[in-house]
């Protein structure tokens, strides 16, 4: 069993027009596992270190929209800069999803940052909890469905 898990974040922060693309990885703290209630431990994994989904806006009233090019299913979990509104939703492989929110509701929202996590897991802080502002360093929790 490992007793520490790298928590790498694959955290894309989007803020404006000109969304910074690039994962952010590396050099992150580490989380100690056996720090924590046996029963979360078991609940907890890794974020997938994946780049192959993205944002972009498309349409007249430039929509944002998710598109998963991974061979695998994920679930996003998308924060705000300056609203306690959470979005999640799931991606299949090859698909993309909307809010239907523009760039001016991202803008007005200040950025937004979203997570991601293998299906059927949401995005949490190191202490196994949801989180509703950007964080640095997440692990994504078993949700049971």
């Amino acid at each position: 069993m490992r007793r520490i898990v790298s928590a790498a974040v694959l955290l894309f922060c989007f803020s404006g027009m000109y969304p910074a693309l690039a994962a952010q990885g590396a050099a992150v703290p580490q989380i100690d596992l056996n720090s924590m209630a046996p029963e979360l431990r078991k609940q907890l994994v890794e974020p997938p270190h994946l780049g192959c989904v993205s944002q972009d806006y498309e349409g007249p009233l430039q929509t944002a929209r998710y598109v998963n090019r991974c061979p695998q299913p994920l679930h996003l979990t998308i924060v705000f800069g300056n609203t306690d509104d959470v979005r999640e939703i799931n991606l299949a492989p090859g698909k993309s999803r909307n809010f239907n929110l523009t760039l001016l509701d991202y803008n007005q929202r200040k950025g937004s940052s979203w997570y991601v996590c293998p299906k059927g897991y949401s995005a949490v802080d190191p202490r196994g909890t949801a989180f509703k502002r950007p964080i640095d360093v997440y692990l994504c929790r078993q949700t049971g469905h």
